[in-house]
């Protein structure tokens, strides 16, 4: 059964032979011999191919083909396997002869090749192929992203949802401008599509390299579109044989989880999980990385850092100032702000990130953070009292004292080291015996914290205070005021008379203080000698322990003590 060839009645005879006998394909696609050409790209290759399957030459000894320049048109350098001009046998059982042509060196330009039959000298050479080479894309062709010159291998696309993004391919000296066969489209790669990106010009739309020109451009919208990978391809669509560009790879990040990460004095956060707790005092580093981001270096590449509107905090200093638009700049791979919490009003507030060259970008998720102040987190006993830092404690000579703190339920502050520090005259100086001692660090969480102050050998009275830091005064609470003394006592009372020779009666009133940690009388215990329609007075105690007032002319004495340990009236 005979193959059937399309043959043009208006052909030569010899021009008949080789429509007859050869069907000529490119790149493994049959072709027409009258639309036979071939288009090479620098540094890329391209298969012409010869099918005979019925031909009569066929293990014939004038079966044999030479692909060559046709005589005078050797315009360019061409590399070919097997080589031009050389013989290729057309064998028995053989049904096609191929040859893989490139072009590696030249400036690009026409060419004009010819198949002969060369030991049948009746049949002249075939219809002429004519030929071209053309730029390749790495040459020829460069990529800009955003109004910015990107190499073919560092293009990234990567978008978030709501942005606008503008792709253009420069070709300025292109042998393609003017060209009929000068057009140029974008397209997805197969098997990379996105979803819902909007281009203008549309995908697939061939865009004239029109004399005068060096660029095409597209915009990319992504506000309707899906978060996930895609690639683009450039293409010459009038010409399907030459390759497509190298791949352009994107992303549309659906968020900015996606293409920052934060960071807090240097650990990394999620997004959901930040919390930007102050203590008044304290200042913290917050950064926002943005490793391999397309912005970096980019025009537009700028951050800032501001309040969410209606979330504003009080006592905030920023560095660099809220507002101020930073620079992603080439080589940097991440941005920082100092936040110190001055003291002042606590309170809640609200910061969120900002692109500013970017008009309609929705701004960063909100960073949610409070200033704080230590001692309003805290629960705080004195032995078995509830205080408050800011508040007095009366500790005893004699005594052993427990002073303890916790976390409130839900404090941000859980597994923040914490020290116990001591102002006034020293603990070593009074005799006083701290333990844990002070300078050692414990962590808060929502377990009790105690420590044992030990006045069995204190004998001095003295005011100090007691304060705890998470650490070099960063986040300190107000003064537990200490005054220590003989603060709890028993007491006995007396009165004695002693007639005057004048008939006259005086009467004395006594109370003597015993300290009730050590059994021995108290000295310096404040006394209140209450007198019938008159103020108190206050007196104190003697070496003895004791006070007595003198009442003349009917006058009644009332004498106490208010324990300042336990507020007892004794």
């Amino acid at each position: 059964m005979n193959k059937s060839i399309e043959i043009d009645d208006s052909s030569t005879p010899d021009s008949l032979t080789w429509k007859k006998e050869f069907r000529p394909l490119i790149n493994g696609k049959p072709v027409r011999w009258d639309d036979l050409s071939v288009v090479l790209m620098k540094g890329e290759k391209c298969t012409l191919a010869l099918e005979y399957e019925y031909s009569y030459y066929i293990g014939e000894p004038e079966g044999f083909l030479v692909l060559d320049y046709k005589p005078g048109e050797e315009g360019q350098r061409l590399v070919s396997d097997p080589p031009l001009g050389v013989e290729c046998e057309m064998a028995e059982g053989s049904l096609s002869l191929s040859w893989t042509i490139s072009a590696v060196e030249g400036p690009g330009g026409a060419f004009e090749l010819v198949f002969t039959l060369p030991r049948d000298p009746q049949v002249s050479e075939s219809p002429p192929v004519p030929g071209r080479v053309i730029e390749n894309w790495s040459e020829g062709f460069v990529p800009w992203v955003n109004g910015q010159r990107v190499s073919w291998s560092e293009v990234k696309l990567d978008l978030m949802q709501g942005e606008t993004c503008t792709l253009a391919l420069s070709y300025e000296g292109s042998s393609l401008i003017g060209d009929p066969a000068g057009f140029l489209a974008v397209d997805y790669m197969s098997g990379a599509e996105g979803q819902g990106l909007v281009f203008d010009p549309p995908l697939g739309v061939a865009c004239e390299m029109a004399e005068g020109t060096t660029s095409l451009s597209w915009t990319i919208t992504s506000e309707q579109a899906q978060s996930g990978p895609f690639a683009l391809q450039f293409a010459l669509p009038k010409l399907a044989d030459v390759p497509k560009s190298p791949s352009l790879p994107g992303r549309l990040i659906d968020s900015w989880l996606e293409g920052f990460s934060l960071l807090v004095n240097g650990k990394q956060v999620e997004w959901t999980d930040l919390k930007l707790d102050l203590m008044a005092g304290e200042t913290i580093k917050l950064a926002l990385d943005f490793k391999d981001n397309w912005l970096i270096g980019n025009p537009a590449g700028f951050l800032a850092l501001e309040y969410a509107p209606g979330a504003e905090g009080q006592g905030l200093v920023f560095d660099p100032p809220l507002g101020t638009a930073c620079e992603m700049a080439e080589g940097t791979s991440s941005l920082s702000w100092t936040i110190a919490s001055e003291q002042g009003q606590s309170g809640s507030f609200e910061l969120q990130f900002a692109l500013p060259e970017f008009a309609t970008m929705l701004k960063s998720p909100s960073l949610p953070g409070r200033k704080i102040y230590l001692q309003q987190e805290l629960e705080l006993m004195f032995d078995a009292f509830s205080l408050n830092f800011g508040r007095d404690a009366y500790p005893c000579h004699g005594a052993v004292h427990k002073v303890s703190v916790r976390l409130k339920p839900d404090s941000p502050l859980s597994g923040r080291r914490v020290i116990l520090e001591w102002e006034g005259e020293s603990a070593e100086d009074l005799g006083v015996v701290v333990t844990p001692a002070l300078e050692l660090e414990q962590t808060l969480d929502g377990e009790w914290l105690t420590w044992e102050l030990d006045f069995k050998r204190s004998t001095k009275n003295s005011d100090f205070s007691l304060k705890l830091s998470t650490g070099e005064h960063q986040g300190v609470t107000l003064p537990l005021a200490m005054s220590l003394g003989h603060n709890l006592v028993t007491t006995e009372r007396w009165h004695r008379t002693i007639e005057m020779g004048w008939g006259a009666i005086w009467t004395f009133y006594g109370i003597r203080a015993t300290s009730s940690y050590l059994k021995q009388p108290a000295p310096l215990v404040e006394v209140t000698v209450k007198r019938t329609g008159l103020p108190p007075v206050y007196q104190s105690t003697s070496d003895k322990g004791e006070v007595e007032v003198l009442s003349m002319d009917d006058i009644i004495y009332g004498v106490g003590i208010l324990n300042r340990y336990d507020r007892s009236y004794v």
